[in-house]
């Protein structure tokens, strides 16, 4: 299984550097398949929203879209997905330019740091 970087990912999504994208396309499409997915680590899902958000300024319903295409995708392995699919269901609720629930955060907060420790530890005891 090989691991999956948040940059090669966003230039598979975006599409808009011909020579990388054409690149981060062939590798994902040639060395991710259902028998052999590539791994994908809560980390880079957050740097994926955080990348879409700030450097392409795409809508949170688009990063909402983006974020369950990955989640869905058979090819790919992602690292904690129950709690992955929490967190975009929290990401989903929390509307922004709005009163937000500090509950919810603290939550998604919480969830965020479980996802990172685990990992953490999962290398740590390798």
């Amino acid at each position: 299984m090989i691991g999956i970087d948040a940059n090669v990912l966003v230039r598979y999504i975006v599409q808009d550097d011909a020579k990388q994208s054409k690149t981060a396309t062939h590798y994902i499409e040639s060395h991710c398949s259902i028998s052999s997915p590539g791994f994908i680590n809560s980390i880079v899902l957050c740097e994926i929203v955080w990348i879409l958000e700030s450097a392409y300024e795409y809508s949170r319903n688009d990063i909402a879209t983006v974020l369950e295409k990955i989640l869905s995708t058979r090819q790919f392995h992602i690292h904690e997905s129950e709690l992955m699919w929490r967190c975009l269901q929290g990401y989903k609720e929390i509307q922004p330019n709005t009163a937000v629930n500090t509950d919810k955060i603290k939550k998604l907060i919480v969830l965020s740091k479980k996802a990172f420790c685990i990992l953490k530890l999962k290398k740590t005891n390798k």
